[in-house]
């Protein structure tokens, strides 16, 4: 005997479909139930194996559907008219439901059939509906060397510079003419934007959020990645701190999967990997979520970290962190801001951070203090353009994405061979 939750909203057919559950003898109702909330807290109890839901009921949407199947509860929607899409056919709102993650949709006048519909196993599809179209992108071959990575730039408390580092990496992979795409991910001081001189009045991480709510992220994620340059696309961050509750689980997951099609992608994130305890049961974000899912889907983590005794401490107990949330992913390590007065040369930092490090790490870098250069890039809303950082970046590039180092000689010799021309 398996149990159904039954969320109407009020419908005429509520009572038709009742009563052919109660007529079978493999199902019957645990509740009906009054609104999202009351199907949300009723599927947290684990009793309930499938759950019928009006299409036009308030508040249906992916965060709500995603928090109902996290405990292995079955969906099944009951398509009435256009299902408050207005202008939507009867396919299209199928089509939405099956985004969302129904796992069928049956017409008004269908009810009579939903013991048969339940009893279905759960790959069959009532009607002719397309799969989710955010659950799988593959890349074209023919996109250029790298296409598809995931980098996440993290660093513990007190690791600076993360954002400048996530800027240009995205510049030194544009300049070997990788699409790029950098996406601002920082719930805590998210500043990508303002670094880049981005007016947008909409930010592109909460446009995202709403339309990863709606099942349409997939078809609208052209609008929600802004360009930069040929070669580079960005996804603003947080206007405010305070709206990280506005990104539920998953945002970063679907947007990562997307961008994933269109090339490279480079992901600021936060310094906290805390995990709130609380966010499996009530299915809302923790403050932390996006910089876990962030780090969690990554092919690699850049480790930032302050080439000092304070900073090389905090490096040590932030790997052990992320060995938690990301056992044994690949990681560079990038000593930030490396100057002469801090006493030791670069050689000495580097052997002593060796000593901490584990298998996981692939390389430890420096990247020099280059404050005159990114004061000029932060003033002026652009990339780095030259000195001693951009070259180091360059190397953190190579070590990244290795395939792409013969790009970046030919696009410097080209560069090389234009001056000359000039001259």
């Amino acid at each position: 005997m398996q149990c159904v939750l039954v969320l109407a909203n009020g419908a005429s057919w509520e009572s038709a479909a009742l009563g052919a559950l109660q007529r079978s003898r493999d199902f019957v109702v645990l509740k009906r139930c009054v609104d999202i909330a009351d199907l949300m807290a009723s599927a947290t109890t684990g009793q309930a194996d499938h759950a019928v839901v009006a299409l036009d009921t308030p508040g249906l949407d992916r965060i709500a559907t995603e928090h109902v199947r996290r405990f292995r509860v079955r969906l099944v929607g009951v398509n009435a008219a256009s299902a408050g899409r207005e202008g939507d056919s009867i396919h299209e709102v199928a089509q939405w439901a099956t985004r969302l993650g129904f796992a069928s949709v049956v017409g008004v006048g269908e009810v009579d059939r939903l013991p048969t519909v339940l009893a279905a196993d759960d790959t069959s599809a009532h009607l002719d509906a397309e799969p989710p179209a955010h659950i799988e992108h593959s890349v074209d071959p023919g996109t250029s060397a790298g296409a598809g990575r995931v980098i996440a730039v993290w660093g513990p408390a007190g690791a600076p510079g993360r954002t400048t580092v996530a800027i240009g990496l995205t510049a030194a992979l544009a300049r070997r003419r990788l699409r790029t795409v950098l996406l601002d991910a920082d719930p805590w001081g998210g500043s990508v934007a303002q670094q880049l001189g981005v007016l947008d009045e909409v930010s592109g991480l909460l446009a995202a959020a709403r339309l990863h709510g709606t099942g349409s992220l997939s078809e609208r994620f052209g609008g929600v990645c802004r360009g930069l340059e040929e070669f580079a696309g960005v996804v603003t961050g947080l206007p405010r701190p305070d709206r990280w509750q506005e990104v539920r689980p998953g945002v970063i997951e679907e947007v990562l999967c997307l961008a994933r099609g269109v090339g490279t992608v480079v992901v600021d994130t936060g310094f906290s990997l805390e995990q709130d305890g609380t966010v499996e049961l009530s299915g809302r974000s923790g403050r932390n979520t996006m910089t876990i899912e962030a780090v969690a889907n990554a092919d690699v983590v850049v480790v930032v970290a302050h080439p000092d005794p304070v900073g090389l401490t905090r490096l040590a107990n932030g790997l052990t962190e992320l060995d938690e949330i990301s056992p044994g992913s690949p990681r560079i390590v990038v000593l930030n801001r490396m100057r002469q007065t801090l006493g030791w040369s670069a050689g000495e930092v580097v052997a002593m951070t060796k000593g901490l490090i584990g298998p996981s790490v692939r390389a430890v870098l420096v990247l020099p203090e280059d404050r005159r250069a990114v004061d000029a890039a932060v003033a002026g809303g652009r990339f780095v353009a030259d000195g001693p950082l951009v070259k180091a970046l360059a190397n953190v590039a190579d070590a990244l994405v290795p395939e792409s180092a013969a790009g970046a000689g030919r696009t410097l010799r080209r560069r090389t061979a234009g001056r000359a021309h000039q001259r």
